[in-house]
């Protein structure tokens, strides 16, 4: 009889500790279920197309910023001054797995151009049939930033900070155009002379100027959603500079295999000089523009050139 008590004890012990595994392992599936529709719920609410301007505008496909990597089964836009040195480093140590490495900025845009060129999209039926693909869940993805705070960090990185880029992709000569453009009354010549340098209340102006003449914007201050054919793309993740820290291994993630490999996303040390000097909050940054700029026409125009940006990203539109 005590032995039958002591299996029965034994038993129930047994069923107790039974039913805690189960429930345990329920709630860990819950918690990773809920996880999951969380980070879908955050990436599913970042974009929004800003329907007023596809319908005024009804810009074309830029097909010429947009990349397919068929092997990886993703299409991006590329997105100058958000992120998109480190990404090439990050897909480019993917796709040739001999060259992992933490090269610098120079040697992502200078020495693996030639490896990425096969992959931009030329406007012709078959780039339009990948973009429209929805049987091979084609992974479609971009990496945005604030509007403002991707122009002040386009100005200090081409025209404050003295490195490669100069050299190698002709940034002085853009600086003169700019300068002479501003100041017709100069010439290369006499800018020479005096070794002037273009402020950042200049090159507001210059930008403000342009969208009054229409002027095309350069790849690094251009709108996104233009850029990025967002009124005809339904991008399944989009992910923010901003948020990089928490974004960017999620994206990792989707880069199967990488994340053993002991490769970091984003990797400061590659914009290092950049992420120290444009720590700024969005009403610092706008604020700096606004008292920069010392005019609220110029203001609300330049806030209204990149307001679709502001709208279908999320970012808090600046006040008139």
């Amino acid at each position: 009889m005590k032995h039958s008590g002591i299996g029965n004890l034994f038993g129930h012990r047994l069923q107790y500790r039974m039913i805690y595994v189960v429930n345990f392992a329920f709630l860990c599936v819950i918690i990773v279920y809920l996880s999951f529709c969380l980070m879908l719920w955050r990436v599913t609410k970042v974009v929004e197309k800003p329907d007023q301007f596809c319908r005024e505008y009804k810009p074309s496909i830029a097909h010429k910023n947009l990349l397919y990597i068929q092997s990886m089964n993703i299409l991006y836009c590329n997105v100058p001054k958000a992120a998109s040195s480190n990404l090439r480093r990050v897909l480019h140590a993917h796709l040739f797995p001999n060259s992992r490495q933490n090269p610098d900025r120079s040697q992502v845009w200078r020495n693996f151009e030639k490896d990425f060129r096969k992959f931009y999209l030329d406007n012709d039926i078959k780039s339009q049939s990948i973009i429209n693909n929805r049987t091979t869940n084609i992974f479609k993805f971009l990496l945005v930033r604030h509007p403002f705070r991707r122009i002040y960090s386009a100005y200090n990185d081409k025209f404050v900070h003295e490195h490669l880029d100069n050299a190698l992709f002709g940034w002085q000569a853009t600086e003169e155009g700019i300068l002479l453009q501003m100041y017709p009354n100069e010439t290369v010549l006499s800018l020479r002379r005096r070794d002037a340098r273009l402020d950042f209340r200049t090159f507001l102006r210059f930008l403000v100027d342009s969208i009054k003449r229409k002027r095309s914007m350069d790849n690094h201050w251009d709108q996104i959603v233009s850029r990025c054919s967002v009124c005809h793309i339904d991008y399944d993740w989009v992910g923010k500079v901003e948020n990089l820290e928490e974004d960017g291994p999620i994206l990792l993630k989707q880069f199967k295999g990488m994340t053993k490999y002991g490769m970091q996303f984003p990797s400061w040390k590659l914009d290092e000089p950049e992420h120290n000097k444009t720590d700024l909050n969005d009403k610092q940054i706008v604020e700096l523009f606004r008292e920069t700029l010392n005019s609220e026409d110029d203001f609300r125009m330049l806030v209204d050139y990149y307001k679709p940006d502001f709208q279908a990203f999320k970012y808090a539109l600046p006040h008139y």
